[in-house]
């Protein structure tokens, strides 16, 4: 062990005299352990001693190879800087849960002669998400009353087969999909017409709101007449789709390390029981160190 470190303070002995002649804008220091976080040119050497070369040979401690009488050399530089990237934000992921929403009736037939039955065609829509859940009912209720829509359908997007597309309407507190699914509704139809009439239709939300939604309403010439009825049933919805949005919240600049190193090696040995470096390999380390230092030019 004693050999085998003097080998190894040798070379460090003779690198740190050549670095010594050189100018580095960093200082020169002699460590115990490398780190390449230090700004320094650092210098390191360890022995190993025999035990690895007698484990090698099967615990023959007469054997006397060059590769037992070598000292390695490394030579690195680790250089750190600090960088910027611009990096995409993760979205934010916020609640749609509202107390304003939309409705569309895409489709609607009624027939009432004492008993009313209603199907409706439903559009709910959130305004903060631009998701949309399309549901259906059928309600029964009294009254006397006999109309048939353009339309039962919709046809294309836009289209409804009564009242006005995206009717805004407003909630007791903010909800979301799930709060229509399974709810009951209530709609009533109202008309009166002597020459002149007017004929409406409104909904609601039982639970959500005591606001009454206007489906339709106006005036118009028409033959006498009177009628009207109040229905009600349960709102079933196709699909629930999500009550959250998100939004994108762009790019930053982010610092970030950036290491890279550029290395190279040497190898020599030494005499049986010597510690001398020969002229020959003083050479060799010269040149090494020489060319290493011309990294930081």
């Amino acid at each position: 062990m004693q050999l085998s470190s003097a080998r190894a303070e040798a070379v460090r002995k003779l690198i740190v005299s050549e670095l010594g002649d050189k100018v580095f804008p960093v200082p020169v220091e002699v460590v115990v352990a490398l780190d390449d976080e230090r700004t320094a040119v650092t210098v390191e050497a360890e022995g190993k001693g025999s035990r690895e070369a007698v484990v090698r040979h099967g615990g023959k401690r007469e054997s006397d190879e060059e590769a037992d009488r070598a000292v390695d050399i490394d030579a690195e530089m680790v250089t750190t800087e600090q960088r910027q990237a611009l990096v995409h934000l993760p979205p934010k992921r916020h609640s749609a849960f509202t107390r304003e929403w939309m409705l569309t009736v895409t489709g609607f037939r009624e027939i009432a002669a004492g008993v009313a039955v209603v199907d409706v065609d439903l559009e709910i829509k959130n305004p903060l998400s631009g998701q949309v859940a399309t549901g259906s009912a059928r309600l029964y209720g009294g009254g006397v009353n006999v109309g048939l829509p353009t339309k039962s359908t919709r046809e294309k997007p836009g289209d409804t087969a009564i009242g006005s597309p995206d009717i805004k309407f407003s909630t007791d507190k903010p909800v979301g999909f799930g709060a229509f699914d399974g709810r009951l509704i209530r709609m009533g139809r109202r008309q009166f017409s002597v020459g002149i009439g007017h004929k409406a239709l409104t909904l609601v939300f039982i639970g959500l709101s005591k606001k009454v939604i206007t489906i339709q309403s106006g005036w118009k010439l028409g033959k006498p007449a009177a009628g009207g009825y109040l229905a009600s049933g349960e709102l079933h919805l196709d699909k629930l789709p999500p009550d959250s949005y998100e939004t994108d919240e762009g790019t930053k600049l982010s610092p970030y390390k950036y290491k890279y190193d550029w290395g190279e090696n040497a190898g020599l040995t030494f005499q049986t029981g010597s510690a001398h470096i020969s002229e020959r390999d003083r050479k060799r380390i010269e040149e090494l160190v020489a060319g290493w230092a011309k990294r930081f030019e």
